[in-house]
């Protein structure tokens, strides 16, 4: 490695190390560059050059994991911000991470599945005092996705993203109710603030199952949720949404003419929350997803209709709510967003403090977006 040039070490280390705590917010980078610019930036950015990591697939995990057990026993790296997309691992495991693969005297090997879920899981156990941003979608298709329920607990944990996770050992059981009762003083998560949830291409798991891991895993700290890929299929989300944010059960458009006026909802003054689940939630975004035209479920549009008249209803209640506000986006099922490229983005923003994907309006959110693709043999002609 280079000399420091002359003069470089006449400011305290401490001063250094705040710039290269404050400079190391993007992929990983710029700890990367200066940890091979000199000795000097070389020991000054041991412990704060993993500030913030992008880990496109396994492999990169398994590296990095690898590095950080040869790195000298002062070593304690900082990892506060994390982004995870990991595949199926292929390659040539180091002898360092043979423990990941299981017991084998006992026979207890796991498979690639299992070790790429172990790798991330090793990850965390890492990071955990410090993370404080985790961003996680796996790098694969199909319904295997190297990922496991969270085992470890990040207690300053603020920023949650998750698509394709199981969350919790009791995802994938379908609740047909949830009763969120106050949490515990050991839950995994306890500093949670902002929870985002993308239910797109996950089978048959839908809202229900998120909301009732996430009630497990936060304590009543959190104050952003956001819901995209909402579908017809999520019809409980609307009473269940109510019940956690201790609002009046929301109705259907006809439910409300029957019974104009009889209740506080109808008047133009504030709504109180009574026994919230999170009492500090104030922002809701969801982003539902009408039913395609080529469903073959005769009661698609039926359902659709009257999710989307409760989400309205809520939407109307949680504006009355003083300092509350729920955005609904619905969005036509022709337009693909892509959630891997919109997730490290929003990542990447949520770092430097903006808006991510915490949007405020129909608009602002369209901004983002961009308009739709226009579907391959469709044309369009404008007539004047």
């Amino acid at each position: 490695m280079a000399a420091p040039p002359q003069g470089i070490d006449r400011l305290p280390n401490e001063i250094w190390q705040e710039i290269i705590w404050r400079a190391c917010t993007d992929n990983g980078r710029t700890g990367r560059a200066l940890a091979l610019s000199c000795r000097f930036f070389h020991d000054q950015s041991l412990n704060l050059r993993f500030n913030s990591l992008s880990l496109p697939r396994t492999k990169k995990v398994v590296r990095l994991l690898d590095a950080l057990n040869r790195q000298p026993p002062d070593c304690k790296p900082r990892i506060q911000h994390l982004l995870i997309t990991p595949d199926v691992y292929s390659g040539a495991i180091p002898k360092s991470q043979y423990h990941l693969l299981g017991d084998r005297r006992r026979r207890q090997v796991t498979d690639r599945i299992d070790f790429s879920a172990n790798a991330v899981n090793a990850l965390f156990s890492i990071a955990a005092k410090h993370l404080r941003t985790l961003c996680l979608y796996p790098n694969v298709s199909g319904e295997f996705t190297p990922f496991r329920p969270f085992t470890v607990a990040l207690p300053v944990l603020e920023e949650l993203t998750v698509w394709r996770h199981p969350l919790t050992s009791s995802f994938t059981a379908v609740p047909t109710s949830i009763h969120c009762s106050m949490p515990s003083d050991n839950v995994p998560f306890p500093s949670l603030k902002r929870f985002h949830a993308v239910l797109a291409d996950i089978g048959h798991l839908g809202a229900q199952n998120i909301l009732h891991s996430l009630c497990e895993l936060s304590g009543t700290g959190l104050t952003h949720l956001r819901l995209s890929g909402i579908t017809y299929l999520d019809g409980e989300l609307p009473k269940t949404l109510a019940e956690m944010l201790g609002l009046p059960i929301p109705r259907t458009l006809t439910e409300r003419m029957r019974s104009a006026g009889t209740t506080a909802r109808d008047s133009s003054g504030p709504v109180i929350p009574t026994a919230a689940r999170f009492p500090k939630l104030r922002h809701v975004v969801i982003y539902a997803i009408q039913p395609s035209r080529l469903s073959d479920d005769p009661s698609a549009f039926t359902q659709w209709a009257n999710l989307l008249s409760r989400l309205r209803d809520l939407e109307r209640t949680c504006n009355q709510v003083p300092g509350m506000r729920m955005v609904m986006l619905e969005r036509s099922w022709m337009r693909k967003p892509r959630w891997d490229q919109r997730l490290k983005k929003d990542w990447h923003e949520r770092m430097d403090g903006d808006v991510g994907c915490w949007v405020t309006s129909d608009k602002e959110e369209l901004g983002i977006e961009g308009p739709p693709e226009r579907p391959k043999a469709v044309s369009v002609e404008y007539i004047d």
